[in-house]
């Protein structure tokens, strides 16, 4: 009888199991189609047109294309302006664009040239809207 029962448990541990891959595997492929989201090579060239800035948190479509028209396509380029000259570039484009931060975004953008997925997605968890949560 004891050896039923522990069957029983193998066998909803081998079907636990693989409900769970299979789980993480639909999301790790959806995860490239989710508009916002960055896409696990956000390190690499999107396009020939440069780099995908909006994988940087707190800079959208809107920015990006602000930032393109100046030159600045890459994350390389992002990394190697000041958070002031960013803000300047923005300033200089319009009020609509008064509330984003760009504190943090030369950081991100030199983990993002560097390759470092890792630390990028750690750092961007604690991120909202670019700004470290305390220093808001």
């Amino acid at each position: 009888m004891t050896f039923t029962c522990c069957s029983w448990w193998l066998v909803a541990g081998l079907f636990g199991g693989t409900l769970l891959s299979w789980l993480v595997h639909e999301l790790l492929a959806r995860q490239e189609d989710v508009p916002g989201e960055p896409p696990l090579h956000v390190g690499r060239r999107t396009n020939g047109k440069g780099d995908q800035l909006e994988a940087i948190e707190g800079i959208g479509p809107k920015i990006a294309a602000v930032f393109r028209a100046r030159d600045i396509r890459t994350f390389g380029d992002v990394a190697a302006k000041s958070p002031h000259e960013l803000r300047r570039i923005l300033d200089d484009a319009g009020h609509r664009f008064d509330l984003a931060h760009t504190d943090t975004w030369p950081h991100q953008a030199r983990l993002l040239a560097d390759g470092d997925v890792l630390a990028f997605v750690a750092l961007t968890q604690r991120l909202k809207g670019g700004v470290e949560p305390a220093t808001r």
